[in-house]
């Protein structure tokens, strides 16, 4: 019988599916923090009181935030490795699970760069102000919308980066 080497036993860890679990979650925490900067750098004209530190600081306050926030849209995700390796190795349940964690952070990044467009408009984080306003189709016309697109289509181009590296992952 062959004895595994420390060096096989580390690289068997490292792709097991926990190892998955931690990818992907730093890797939508990563995202969601990079949406942060972007807005931040999008929008400087309205942070101009604030010096690299500062910003910083509210950054760091920030990912505070951010971890709860992952960890409850990813929850059915996190619970799917918490169940028995007979399951989670089951190749039609990774599928669902994949394409949930896709579509959900996918969705939850969206949300963040409509609200780099939007903080430009209302000098505010998006609130239930913004759906009130969508609701109202007297103020938003198709016209206004893909006025935004057309004037922001850099965004859409990193969004749909962000969404390809969430797959990858």
């Amino acid at each position: 019988m062959r004895r595994h080497t420390r060096k096989e036993k580390f690289q068997e860890w490292l792709s097991s599916p926990y190892m998955l679990l931690i990818y992907r979650l730093l890797a939508i925490l990563l995202a969601i923090s990079i949406s942060r900067w972007m807005l931040y750098l999008f929008n400087s004209q309205f942070f101009h009181q604030l010096n690299l530190r500062q910003a910083t600081g509210l950054y760091v306050n920030g990912m505070r935030f951010d971890l709860p926030i992952v960890i409850g849209l990813n929850i059915l995700v996190i619970l799917f490795y918490c169940l028995p390796s007979k399951v989670i190795y089951n190749k039609g349940l990774q599928r669902f699970i994949d394409i949930v964690y896709v579509v959900v952070n996918s969705l939850a990044i969206l949300l963040n760069f409509i609200d780099i467009v939007c903080f430009n408009f209302f000098g505010k984080h998006l609130t239930i102000d913004f759906l009130k306003i969508l609701g109202n189709s007297d103020e938003v016309s198709f016209g206004v919308i893909k006025q935004v697109f057309f004037d922001y289509w850099y965004l859409l181009v990193i969004f749909i980066l962000f969404v390809l590296i969430l797959i990858v992952v």
